[in-house]
């Protein structure tokens, strides 16, 4: 569990890293600061549009999508079991001498 922390801080550090060069503080004589990447459309293209769309939406609800797929395998997985030990219990009660 702890590996898994610590690749999830990891990674969330590298894709968060690109933000520091977004803009430059601005000098004595100026107010604010001014955008370096920001303004750049392979940037803007690149890391806020393709990268947040794999981040936010492409690999979490591929998760998703994995773990109910699993989770619904599992389930049909045990009411096939299920009814297959209703069946041998009432094939055993037919079988019974004393009905």
């Amino acid at each position: 569990m702890i590996r898994a922390e610590g690749a999830v801080c990891l990674l969330a550090i590298v894709y968060n890293s690109v933000r520091f060069w977004e803009f430059r503080l601005a000098d004595e004589h100026e107010i604010g600061a001014q955008a370096l990447l920001r303004n750049q459309p392979i940037y803007y293209i690149g890391y806020y549009t393709s990268a947040y769309l794999v981040t936010h939406f492409l690999l979490p609800f591929s998760v998703l999508l994995i773990l109910n797929s699993l989770v619904a395998v599992e389930i049909i997985r045990a009411r096939n079991r299920r009814e297959q030990l209703t069946q041998q219990q009432r094939g055993m009660f037919d079988n019974d001498q004393y009905h």
